[in-house]
C-alpha cells in the first residue's frame, strides 16, 4: 500500500451490510493503490459501522459514524467538504470496482490536466456494467441500457437530463473546491457536479465499465432497462410525478443560477432561467418553454413524454 494520498475514496453508507464487504475487497484490490477511504455511515442500524471499523484497521482510511440520519446527497456532500487528495471519487456501498478503477480514470485526468492545467475543473467518468444483487450480468453497459449519452455534456443537456454517475466518476481538485458546499436543493451530489463541470471546466468519459453496478431491491438510484416497460412505467407515473421531478429540477437551476451567474454564458442563462420558471408556467406555458430553449433528454419518447405531462 503506498503512503501518497492522491486519491479520496468517498463511501457513504446506510444500512449496507449485505453487499459492503464486497465493495471494500474491491477498492483494497485496485491496481493503483494510492487511495484514502473516507466514510461517513448515515446512522446505520445493522452491523455497517462494524464493517467499516474493520476494514480501516492496518488500512488508509478514516470513518465518521454519524448518529443523525442525513439522506444520500447530503452525506456525499458531508464526505466532499472532508476531501483534502488532490483527486476524489464518489463511492456507492453495494457495488463493486473492476481492479484498474483507479488506474484508468486517472491516467486519462491526467492526460487533460497535462493539457488544460490543474487549475482547471475536470470530471471524468466511465460507463459501468449492470448486474443483479448476485452480480450475475445484466448488461454490459449502462449507457445502452438505459438509452442514455454521456456526450450529452454542457450545461443545458445535463439541466434536463443527468448522465453522471457518481459511482463512475473522478473529479480534481479544482472541482472538487468549486462544487461546494454541494446545496440542500442539488438533486443528487453527482449531478450538482456534472453542472460545475460543465459550467465552470470540463466533462470527459471512458466509453468502457469501471464498475459492477449492483442492482436490488434497495438501491436508492438505478438502471431500468429502456424499452416498451420501461416506457409504460413512465407513462404511469402521471402528471404529479413528472411535475415534482420538473419541481425539483428548478430547485437545482435556480441554486445553481445563484452560484454561478457569472460564469454561465448568456445563452445558457436564458436556458437555466426558463428551467427555473417551468413550475410556475401554465402548461402550454412550459411546453413552449422546453421547446425555445430546447431543454431536451435524450430519446423521442422520454420527450413525448415530457410534454405531454408538461
Amino acid at each position: 500500500m503506498s503512503s501518497d494520498r492522491v486519491v479520496d475514496i468517498l463511501l457513504a453508507t446506510r444500512n449496507g451490510s449485505r453487499y459492503l464487504p464486497q465493495l471494500l475487497e474491491s477498492v483494497a484490490a485496485q491496481t493503483d493503490d494510492r487511495w484514502h477511504l473516507v466514510a461517513r455511515d448515515d446512522a446505520s442500524e445493522d452491523e455497517t459501522p462494524a464493517l467499516l471499523e474493520g476494514f480501516r484497521t492496518g488500512r488508509p482510511a478514516e470513518v465518521d459514524l454519524g448518529r443523525e440520519h442525513i439522506g444520500a446527497a447530503a452525506n456525499f456532500g458531508r464526505l466532499a467538504q472532508r476531501s483534502t487528495a488532490p483527486f476524489a471519487m464518489f463511492c456507492d456501498q453495494d457495488d463493486v470496482w473492476m481492479p484498474d478503477k483507479i488506474e484508468r480514470l486517472m491516467e486519462r485526468m491526467n492526460t487533460l490536466e497535462s493539457r488544460l492545467g490543474s487549475e482547471t475543473p475536470i470530471l471524468v467518468h466511465s460507463d459501468l456494467r449492470v448486474v443483479d444483487a448476485d452480480l450475475s450480468p445484466v448488461h454490459r453497459s449502462y449507457w445502452r441500457f438505459q438509452n442514455m449519452a454521456p456526450a450529452r455534456d454542457d450545461l443545458i443537456q445535463l439541466l434536463a437530463q443527468n448522465t453522471v454517475t457518481g459511482c463512475a466518476s473522478l473529479m480534481n481538485r479544482a472541482l472538487i473546491e468549486r462544487g461546494l458546499p454541494i446545496p440542500d436543493h442539488a438533486v443528487m451530489h453527482d449531478h450538482w457536479y456534472a453542472l460545475v463541470a460543465a459550467t465552470c471546466g470540463m466533462i470527459d468519459y471512458l466509453d468502457d465499465a469501471t464498475v459492477h453496478y449492483r442492482q436490488h431491491a434497495g438501491n436508492t438510484t438505478g438502471a431500468q432497462r429502456w424499452g416498451p416497460g420501461r416506457i409504460w412505467r413512465q407513462i404511469r407515473l402521471g402528471r404529479s410525478e413528472h411535475r415534482r421531478k420538473m419541481a425539483d429540477s428548478a430547485a437545482q437551476a435556480r441554486a445553481f443560477a445563484g452560484r454561478y451567474a457569472d460564469v454561465i454564458p448568456d445563452r445558457q442563462r436564458q436556458a437555466v432561467d426558463a428551467l427555473v420558471r417551468l413550475p410556475t408556467q401554465s402548461p402550454w406555458q412550459r411546453r413552449r418553454s422546453i421547446i425555445r430553449h430546447r431543454l431536451w433528454k435524450k430519446g423521442f419518447v422520454r420527450n413525448c413524454a415530457m410534454l405531454l405531462w408538461a
